[in-house]
């Protein structure tokens, strides 16, 4: 009463209207806003510069309703409404702001804002707008605090005052009819004990018939077609109907359980029937159903993946975008441990990342990959709140994420772009430099010799030395492309086709299904080539290659296989030949082949026999590959 009263002092002219506190650093903004919602004469608005003053006012009046900006110096908006709802004030609270952005939106329902409103636009709309939000929230919260009166009630009756109860004995004789029957019926304990013929049904019904408390007594397949279900637990039987003809015509849901009557001996002697009017329960179920609706709603047009789940995984909330992301209907997910395929290395992070909440620190953010079908591997940021019940345990898990796939590529991309740097720049102030001090010393040895021979000799070191600097340079021409252009699914067979064509050099190659796509750096083909250019400079009598590929059962991946049926490679130059310094007639083939393969996390190894052929196996990670019909 107190709060009231200083309010009634600060506003008297409020009591029959809308009494709303505008919080907004902007001093136009505030007068335009209360000569618009105070010219209709049904608002009364008190306007303040910056939140902390809000907080101040708040402490000694009262408001139907809070408008706020989002930014502000000192506190912003989301931060005032915490501070407010920590408080414990309850006032429904309108985020008033320039800011669209999802975040921002996202943050304030979860902090307990009632509604969001975006300024701009035609000045008149956007406060009809706000005008109506406003009486929106005013009149729900209205409905909400007579919800709770009426529940309040309720509850006092069940407290203070037995249920309405009656019985009947062996003979269906009333034998007990208590007050409360007396106030639900209006009929007199004197004047219905020791009456029967089912005269205990009128002044529910307006007609003789059994009810529930007549099936515990003996069964009557009419009499139990009269109620939508029956729960039997034990002896008892619980059941619920509405009843038209209640309260002046009003109606009434009304809650019955009937159990058997004992005797002092545990003898049947008759049935007892309790009635509990719970038509408010309905009511409150139906107004919770509704915000329930309303919540989902707003959650649905997200286009954040949203879910809630169990300690134990079991999904007790997703929205639409969760279902689509993952390709599963809501059925399927709701009600059931549904956990996504996630690396084992990123499941032990997760779990990790689960257990480190707390009352004191409930949300914390983590990035994983999850393996979505077809097995393809996808980034995600999820942001995990946990919450806990009275005793302090964590009752569910709230989860908000996003696909950050493409970030991660690009991230990727640019430690891929920073290596080339570096080795680039190894390349061109290390190796040409030795190069070139080797040709300038073979130069300045042949200008002093007089002999041609010597000098000839000399020289042609030094042009053995510009061949090697001709290599270094044109291995950075190619080396720097790179990762420029960003990698693609591309089919391995179509591929294969167009870089090892069958018959050349007299050799005949034997090319994979079709089925299979990799994403691969569009210089995919260009590995293939160099592994043919090798396999033909290193293996005499070769006239078969052969591309195969197979999938890995642990640690998952597919392996796509290169083998001929020629010499082979030498055990001691296995893994030379993908060293940088490698000189073959390729060059630097196979160095950029395996750097051009790693762009997207592929390794490749020569695992051939020497004497029997060279086989090159080329491992694709999980996710790196998929399975397409064929063309």
């Amino acid at each position: 009463m107190e709060v009231q009263d200083a309010q009634r002092t600060l506003v008297p002219d409020s009591r029959n209207s809308i009494s709303l506190l505008y919080v907004d650093d902007d001093p136009t903004l505030l007068e335009i806003c209360k000569l618009f919602l105070e010219h209709s004469g049904r608002f009364h608005v008190d306007t303040l510069s910056f939140a902390p003053e809000a907080l101040e006012r708040l402490t000694s009046f009262s408001y139907d309703a809070i408008i706020s900006d989002y930014q502000m110096p000192v506190m912003d908006g989301i931060a005032f409404l915490k501070m407010l709802r920590s408080l414990g004030n309850s006032t429904p609270f309108i985020l008033f702001t320039g800011k669209g952005r999802e975040e921002i939106v996202i943050e304030a329902l979860n902090n307990g804002a009632d509604f969001y409103l975006q300024k701009g636009g035609e000045p008149e709309a956007q406060f009809a707008e706000l005008e109506h939000k406003i009486r929106m929230i005013v009149e729900q919260r209205k409905i909400k605090n007579e919800l709770i009166e009426s529940q309040r009630r309720v509850s006092d009756i069940i407290d203070f005052l037995p249920d309405a109860t009656f019985a009947i004995d062996l003979a269906g004789m009333v034998i007990a009819w208590n007050r409360a029957m007396e106030e639900m019926t209006g009929v007199k304990k004197g004047e219905i004990l020791g009456t029967g013929n089912h005269s205990y049904s009128i002044p529910l019904y307006q007609e003789r018939h059994p009810l529930l408390l007549d099936l515990v007594l003996a069964d009557d397949k009419i009499t139990e077609e009269k109620y939508p279900w029956i729960r039997r637990k034990d002896h008892k039987l619980i059941s619920e109907i509405f009843i038209p003809t209640l309260y002046e015509g009003k109606g009434a849901f009304l809650w019955f359980t009937a159990s058997p009557f004992y005797d002092m001996k545990n003898n049947v002697v008759g049935a007892i029937e309790s009635i509990r009017d719970v038509t408010d329960q309905r009511k409150a179920d139906e107004a919770l159903a509704q915000s329930e609706r309303r919540y989902r709603n707003v959650v649905e047009d997200q286009s954040e993946f949203i879910s809630r789940f169990l300690p134990d995984g079991t999904h007790v909330f997703v929205n639409g975008a969760y279902c689509r992301y993952f390709n599963r209907e809501p059925d399927s997910i709701l009600g059931k441990r549904f956990i996504p395929r996630i690396p084992q290395e990123d499941l032990v992070l997760l779990k990790k990342h689960l257990t480190s909440l707390t009352q004191e620190k409930p949300v914390a953010v983590i990035e994983h990959r999850t393996i979505i079908p077809p097995g393809e591997i996808r980034w995600q940021r999820w942001t995990d709140r946990a919450i806990f019940d009275t005793k302090g345990t964590i009752a569910e898990y709230q989860s908000v994420g996003r696909d950050i796939t493409e970030q991660k590529k690009l991230e990727e991309s640019l430690w891929q772009t920073n290596k080339k740097l570096n080795l680039l720049n190894n390349i061109t102030c290390h190796d040409i430099l030795n190069q070139l001090t080797v040709l300038l010393a073979y130069l300045e040895f042949a200008k002093e010799k007089t002999s041609g021979s010597e000098a000839l000799d000399f020289l042609k070191k030094g042009i053995l030395a510009v061949n090697k600097i001709q290599t270094l340079i044109r291995f950075t021409r190619y080396y720097q492309d790179l990762g420029i252009v960003m990698p693609e699914w591309q089919n391995l067979r179509n591929v294969c086709m167009r870089a090892i064509p069958t018959g050349r050099d007299g050799i005949t190659v034997a090319y994979p299904s079709g089925d299979l796509e990799i994403y691969a750096d569009q210089l995919l083909e260009k590995v293939l080539c160099n592994l043919f250019d090798t396999a033909v400079g290193h293996m005499k009598q070769m006239s078969e290659i052969s591309i195969t590929f197979c999938e890995n059962p642990e640690p998952g991946g597919v392996t796509v296989i290169v083998e001929d049926n020629g010499t082979g490679i030498p055990d001691n130059v296995k893994e030379r030949i993908f060293g940088r310094g490698y000189e073959t007639n390729t060059g630097f083939g196979l160095f950029l082949a395996r750097e051009i393969l790693l762009i997207t996390g592929i390794t490749i190894r020569e695992t051939g026999i020497w004497g029997e052929g060279a086989r090159f196996e080329i491992q694709i990670p999980p996710g790196g590959f998929r399975f397409v019909p064929p063309v």
